[in-house]
């Protein structure tokens, strides 16, 4: 998720921005903030949905939703679409994936990671998981501009 505003910057949501008046570093700066409180609601109402209808549902309900996104971003580089409305459907998809993922599988595994071991081995099993998960993310976040 840290390369979403890379994402957004090279569908045009920058540009599109501004258009409207707005410099490049501050239309930049506006969908960060606009992403950031879209994700606010979101992670309100998984802490309810966790307690309620417990972890295990809340990733099963989420995955086809970051799938269907990425599937959105990829099927409409098949199509003709004009810059504004490539721009329009980036920008909704990216939005809707960060902040359901921030429902289901950004904090799910961290809590699970957190239960799962006893408690004598406790901190190293999630340090070692967190550097797992560390690592994963920077090796995609290289290879992501190929």
């Amino acid at each position: 998720l840290y390369y979403a505003p890379q994402i957004l910057e090279q569908a045009g949501v920058g540009a599109l921005l501004s258009n409207l008046g707005l410099r490049s570093a501050s239309a930049s700066f506006l969908v960060n903030i606009i992403t950031t409180f879209c994700m606010l609601p979101c992670i309100a109402l998984a802490l309810r949905l966790m307690d309620i209808s417990g972890r295990r549902s809340i990733m099963l309900y989420t995955v086809p939703i970051l799938i269907v996104c990425l599937l959105i971003l990829v099927i409409k580089q098949f199509f003709q679409i004009n810059s504004v409305v490539d721009a329009a459907i980036t920008a909704i998809s990216v939005v809707v994936y960060e902040s359901v993922f921030c429902m289901g599988l950004g904090v799910i595994p961290n809590i699970i990671c957190a239960e799962i071991f006893p408690t004598s081995v406790r901190g190293i099993c999630i340090s070692l998981t967190s550097l797992t998960y560390w690592g994963c993310t920077l090796i995609v976040t290289l290879i992501f501009p190929y």
